[in-house]
């Protein structure tokens, strides 16, 4: 840690101000790393700072990946950059022993800048160290600050409340139903699971209504048809991969109830709503680049629903004017 602080250290006193310009790209953070909650004598611990055990070669891999670009060594920005090679090769000789650098250029370089904005790694004794930004975070900027705090041990009002409002919508697990479960989303307030093979869940997502159909439109295909085809509703869709059908007659549907289907078969539902009922959610504002409180302008609702046929899941059909149609 403390051989990473001395190089960015030293990049600060070495570079131009307009090298160290941050862009907005989200960086994903590294599956294995873990935060750096050392704290320096005399400051305050800042967030993010990441560690990990993994080898550079294997933590550069993955950044290539996910920023579709190639990192560099110091040699290597120096040919691209020709303008900061004096700047760059006093920084190698500047270098720690056992000390390694890399970067990954985050785009062009701009207003006037010699170099782009670079998002660095450095190696050393056996730990892989990178920071992030708020920027670089994006939305997920809460939950890592979420993390780190309860990491460090230096939870605030904020954090407890996130802490509060996660244990109350826990991620919901891709095991739990067998339709699919939207990435990341969390269990709702109404959720009202039964059972494995009859349960109704709901969970929500802050992501647009359109990803979220997408999702399942995608996930879905060839098995649910759309059951209101012809009649869209905006911002609701109900996917249906129908089995069996229960038909009420009189007025109030309290008449026979008429069952065509056999016994076993299983019905399921993907209903998928926008709604702005997510009250006290802690979130963070891309614009504001803070952690807010309150609830957000939008989010969708997805009920997923899985019914058998027989008594022990539709309680309806212990009544006794029930008429079985095969």
């Amino acid at each position: 840690m403390k051989n990473k602080l001395l190089l960015l250290g030293f990049l600060l006193c070495c570079m131009p101000l307009a090298l160290l310009s941050q862009t907005t790209k989200e960086i994903p953070v590294y599956p294995n790393a873990k935060f750096n909650t050392e704290r320096e004598e005399g400051k305050d611990q800042v967030c993010c700072s990441f560690t990990t055990t993994d080898p550079l070669n294997k933590v550069v891999a993955f950044y290539e990946a996910a920023l579709k670009s190639k990192v560099m060594d110091i040699p290597a920005i120096a040919a691209k950059y020709p303008a900061m090679k004096p700047q760059l090769q006093q920084m190698q000789q500047q270098i720690p022993p056992g000390v390694q650098y890399r970067a990954i250029a985050l785009g062009e370089a701009e207003n006037g800048s010699l170099m782009p904005p670079l998002f660095e790694i450095i190696a050393a004794k056996g730990h892989t160290n990178f920071s992030l930004t708020d920027e670089q975070m994006g939305a997920s900027k809460a939950q890592t600050l979420y993390e780190f705090h309860k990491a460090a041990g230096t939870m605030d009002g904020f954090d407890r409340e996130y802490d509060q409002w996660f244990a109350e919508h826990p991620v919901a697990k891709p095991d739990e139903c067998s339709l699919p479960i939207y990435p990341g989303a969390y269990i709702g307030d109404n959720s009202d699971k039964r059972g494995t093979a009859c349960y109704r869940v709901t969970i929500l997502s802050t992501d647009s209504f359109e990803k979220v159909v997408a999702f399942y439109n995608d996930k879905l295909k060839g098995q649910f048809k759309d059951r209101n085809q012809g009649n869209t509703i905006p911002g609701s869709l109900s996917l249906i991969d129908e089995h069996f059908t229960l038909t009420h007659s009189g007025a109030e549907g309290n008449g026979p109830l008429t069952v065509e289907g056999k016994r076993g078969a299983v019905n399921r539902t993907v209903e998928i709503t926008e709604t702005d009922e997510m009250p006290t959610y802690p979130f963070f504002d891309a614009n504001m680049h803070a952690r807010v409180r309150g609830a957000l302008s939008k989010c969708v609702h997805v009920e997923l629903s899985s019914e058998t046929l027989d008594e022990s899941c539709l309680e309806i059909l212990k009544r006794p004017n029930v008429q079985w149609k095969k």
